[in-house]
C-alpha cells in the first residue's frame, strides 16, 4: 500500500512540474494582456482631453474602436464615455467659438484640388499635358 501512496505522490509532482509553467505563462500572459489595454485606455483617455482638435479627434476615434471591441471592464468603460463625452463636447464648444474653424471644415475637397473634383484637373498621369493647367 505504501508504495501505491510514493507512486500516486510521484505522479501528482510530475503532473504539477508540468502543468505549473503553463499555468504561470498563462497568468502571466493574462496580467501583461490586461496591463497593456490599461495603459491604451488611459494613453487615448489623454489624447482625447488633448488642447489639440486633431489629437483630441484620434483619442476619440480609438477609444470608440475599443468600445466596439468589446473587452472593456465596467470601469474601463464608465472612463471611456466619460471621455469621448468630454472629447466631442470640447470640440464642439471650440468649433462654436471659432468660426475660421467651422470654415476650414466646410472647405470642400474641389476648392483644394486644382480643377475640382470633376477631372479637368491635372491627375498626375504621364499624359500631364493634358489635364495641367
Amino acid at each position: 500500500m505504501l508504495e501505491w501512496a510514493t507512486f500516486g505522490a510521484a505522479a501528482v509532482a510530475a503532473l504539477g512540474t508540468f502543468l505549473g509553467p503553463l499555468v504561470a505563462y498563462r497568468s502571466v500572459t493574462g496580467t501583461a494582456a490586461a496591463t497593456r489595454l490599461q495603459s491604451d485606455v488611459d494613453r487615448y483617455i489623454s489624447f482625447a482631453l488633448e488642447p489639440d482638435a486633431v489629437t483630441c479627434r484620434l483619442g476619440i476615434a480609438q477609444l470608440q474602436y475599443l468600445l466596439n471591441a468589446g473587452d472593456l471592464s465596467q470601469s474601463q468603460l464608465n472612463a471611456v464615455s466619460e471621455a469621448i463625452t468630454a472629447g466631442l463636447r470640447r470640440l464642439q464648444e471650440e468649433m462654436e467659438a471659432d468660426p475660421d474653424a467651422v470654415v476650414a471644415l466646410e472647405v470642400g475637397a474641389g476648392d483644394l484640388v486644382p480643377g475640382g473634383l470633376d477631372g479637368t484637373g491635372d491627375t498626375g498621369g504621364a499624359d500631364r499635358g493634358e489635364g495641367a493647367p
